[in-house]
């Protein structure tokens, strides 16, 4: 294996050490730190592929004594010990960023008390101009994006998607499968194959904070309007069934303001317990159906709302991908049944806050 100690990282520009990891581009030979080159997503000579072969930089003769320490510094048993340079392997205090004696940089180094790393944090190359290369983050959430998902590649779940795709297919691999090859190599065996068993089922259910706070909004924004209209009914009766013994307990709240007593806390809440206890029985049965028919559907919609939509995913894409050969008309397709929708959420909202209006709730 060819050394590249003492080399630099053309991405964070810091020496590259025989114990880093070290990733070298196939086509030119630059080292990298392999983090690096992950962040960057490609080597930093990618421009120069075709006509670049890198070189290793000339050995520097190395100084028999190493310089000397600064007037005034010094090292005293009771200091603790806050790096350990790596180029010439003598201790110095934290507070210092430069090492004392051979003037090693630690900010490509850093580390702690005790000489126990922290990571590095490389620097990206600035575009001409001044600008910052910021690498975007991976829109497929860690999968592969020349996979399948479910028999659909996973560029297109992702455009189908368009929203938080970082979240949605790496969890629609757990739910409907794990992510296939596009077109198995002749001769490949198929993973049922290779173990010799049955696929194992996969979770179904998830957690999805939105859709248990506010179900049937969070349909509607996904664009999944029968579902959405079903939770916005089951929230309309629940509130129904609530509305006698809301009725009850605000009228006695009503005469309580009214009197201005000094007690008043202790009284609203009497109010409270007397309307929960002496209430005709059909109150309080609306109350207790109410309250397990609002909080059931809350949960069910968190725990399978994410497998709900996921299947509407892509049984929309395998209809558009059977009825649509054409590439342009199935982009089209999958821009204007995909993707959320911001107008259908509020236009529910107002017909619910209509509806509870007529009900006397509001």
């Amino acid at each position: 294996m060819q050394d590249f100690e003492n080399s630099i990282c053309p991405v964070c520009h810091g020496k590259l050490f025989a114990d880093d990891d070290i990733a070298v581009c196939p086509d030119c030979g630059t080292p990298h730190h392999r983090n690096c080159y992950r962040l960057l997503g490609q080597c930093a000579n990618s421009a120069r592929h075709g006509s670049f072969t890198w070189q290793p930089p000339a050995l520097k003769e190395e100084k028999a004594i190493p310089p000397s320490p600064p007037p005034g510094f010094h090292l005293t048993q009771n200091d603790r010990v806050g790096h350990v340079c790596p180029q010439c392997g003598r201790p110095s205090t934290s507070d210092v960023i430069f090492c004392p004696y051979c003037g090693h940089s630690f900010s490509a180094d850093v580390r702690g008390s005790g000489g126990t790393p922290f990571p590095p944090v490389p620097q990206m190359p600035p575009f001409p101009g001044g600008f910052v290369h910021i690498v975007p983050p991976d829109p497929y959430g860690g999968v592969d994006p020349g996979l399948e998902l479910d028999g659909v590649p996973v560029p297109e779940v992702a455009r189908f998607v368009a929203a938080n795709t970082r979240r949605y297919i790496p969890l629609f691999s757990r739910m409907f499968g794990q992510a296939q090859k596009e077109t198995p190599q002749e001769g490949e065996p198929a993973k049922a194959d290779v173990d010799g068993q049955k696929p194992a089922k996969h979770r179904k259910t998830g957690r999805n904070w939105a859709a248990l706070l506010i179900p049937g909004y969070w349909f509607f924004f996904r664009k999944c309007y029968k579902e959405g209209i079903l939770f916005t009914i089951a929230s309309l009766i629940s509130m129904a069934l609530f509305s006698p013994f809301l009725a009850a307990v605000n009228e006695s709240l009503v005469k309580i303001v009214q009197t201005n007593a000094p007690d008043m806390s202790a009284q609203m809440w009497d109010a409270l317990t007397d309307t929960l206890f002496k209430s005709a029985p059909f109150t309080v049965a609306g109350l207790i159906a109410g309250a397990v028919l609002w909080l059931g559907t809350r949960i069910v919609a968190a725990l399978l709302a994410d497998y709900i939509y996921g299947k509407r995913v892509f049984s929309r894409l395998r209809v558009i991908r059977e009825e649509a050969e054409d590439g342009a008309e199935r982009e089209n397709r999958i821009r204007a049944e995909g993707g959320v929708s911001l107008f259908i959420p509020l236009l529910a909202m107002m017909a619910v806050n209509f509806a509870l209006g007529l009900l006397g709730l509001i």
